[in-house]
């Protein structure tokens, strides 16, 4: 989540448009001199200022639990070359490849109280209308994640067949050394977050590669790392790599501003809609350079008598995941996790807010409450139900924000323990018993 101050929240109205206060900055830290641009929008301008930034498009952000992937969309930025200031400086300054930070806060604010919004790239400029205008693009900072890395085997001979390379970690560890190889330092990183999965989530998780061709970093990391252990990875606000993965380590940070209720939802009701199925996964593990020896199945029985026992595999393969090191209990606690959420197919909340939703990035959690969104077996409406964000699009010239929500009230319920020796089984057990304990059955826990 974006951190916002008191006199940034006092100055962001929470039930009204925000765009006639709006002020957008881009401003380009290694080139001193330049800049920064700002955009105004037209209620805000007071007699003098100059809107050098006419227009923006861009710059959300998705994630897709089951698929596990995220992506940062492209920032596009279009800028007036009043007095012919922006020529100026890129007639002295090469712009591609520098770093572009953009803060927003209202007219009336200290700059000092601006939010960021993004970390961004300069990949291309664009000159428009005989240069009259620019348009910079701007990308996330994930270009040398393309790059191929470990080119070189444990013998220090070019990476192949006869020349592996073994590579034996935790995974936050291995994901470290990727970024590294990739030429990214211990500030493009959110360093917290990796260092708590790897104290927590992942702790005791060992993975053993034995890599044969040098494996491009995004790919590899997407596959080996995201897919098996549920989980994805974007960047943040502050321009750093962040990994999320869906078992929550606790009781999650529940966020308290911005607030979700009629009032501050633009849409006056809106629709839920069903998210993905996935009610039985397939983890294939233990490969021995040919075939992957151990299948790990996990089912979710209410998912499947839901929907008349159909089952739909997902299939997914980990060369690092080794039976003898534990595999086939994280590849239990990534179904879980998964079957969390997509078993009975959750409901997705998609819906326009105001400017206080900027502040929301993938995988924060917030509560939401409305008396006319029916929900699946529970009834019309609910107070402070738990939902996580999966996209967030901004309007940067409206001052409104288009999010997606997925259904995560279930870390909402009671915490329970394991059901301790001596309680009886869960078909004869008391509704207290059931509301405090965790029964295990045949492997699977049942609640």
């Amino acid at each position: 989540m974006i951190p916002a101050d008191a006199n940034w929240q006092s100055a962001c109205p929470q039930n009204v448009n925000a765009a006639v206060s709006l002020v957008h900055v881009l401003s380009f830290p290694g080139l001193p001199g330049v800049g920064p641009f700002a955009f105004c929008s037209p209620g805000s301008r007071s007699p003098g200022s100059l809107p050098y930034i006419s227009t923006m498009a861009g710059g959300g952000m998705e994630s897709d639990g089951l698929q596990c992937t995220a992506t940062n969309a492209a920032l596009t930025v279009e800028i007036l070359d009043y007095d012919q200031i922006f020529t100026s400086a890129l007639a002295a300054n090469t712009f591609e490849g520098q770093q572009a930070m953009l803060t927003s806060g209202f007219m009336g604010l200290g700059q000092a109280d601006f939010i960021p919004c993004g970390t961004y790239i300069v990949d291309t400029v664009e000159p428009l209308e005989a240069n009259l205008k620019y348009r910079l693009n701007l990308r996330d900072k994930g270009l040398l994640m393309e790059q191929t890395v470990w080119p070189y085997g444990n013998n220090g001979w070019p990476t192949s067949s006869a020349n592996p390379l073994s590579v034996i970690s935790d995974p936050m560890s291995i994901l470290n050394a990727i970024m590294a190889a990739c030429g990214y330092g211990s500030g493009d990183l959110n360093t917290p977050v990796i260092s708590a999965y790897q104290q927590g989530l992942f702790y005791g998780c060992t993975m053993d590669f034995s890599i044969t061709q040098p494996p491009q970093a995004k790919a590899w990391l997407s596959q080996e790392i995201y897919s098996p252990l549920a989980g994805f990875a974007f960047w943040n606000y502050a321009g750093k790599y962040t990994p999320h993965f869906l078992l929550p380590q606790g009781p999650p940070t529940v966020a308290s501003y911005p607030v979700f209720t009629p009032r501050s939802i633009r849409d006056p009701i809106p629709v839920p809609g069903a998210g993905p199925y996935c009610a039985a996964l397939m983890m294939m593990m233990d490969y021995d350079g040919q075939n992957y020896n151990t299948q790990n199945l996990s089912t979710d029985t209410a998912g499947l008598a839901l929907y008349e026992g159909v089952v739909q595999i997902t299939n997914r393969q980990s060369r690092g995941l080794r039976s003898a090191n534990g595999g086939c209990m994280f590849a239990e606690l990534a179904a879980s996790a998964t079957f969390r959420r997509y078993a009975v197919k959750p409901w997705i909340l998609n819906y326009t807010s105001f400017w206080p939703s900027i502040v929301l990035e993938p995988g924060d959690v917030v509560p939401v409450t409305h008396p006319q969104i029916p929900i699946k077996g529970v009834g019309m409406g609910f107070v402070n139900r738990w939902f996580e964000v999966q996209k967030k699009e901004p309007n940067w010239v409206d001052g409104t924000v288009d999010l997606s929500l997925i259904d995560v009230n279930w870390m909402n319920a009671t915490q329970r323990v394991i059901a301790p020796n001596g309680t009886p089984n869960y078909a004869g057990s008391s509704a207290a018993q059931r509301a405090e304990y965790l029964y295990p059955d045949q492997g699977q826990m049942v609640y």
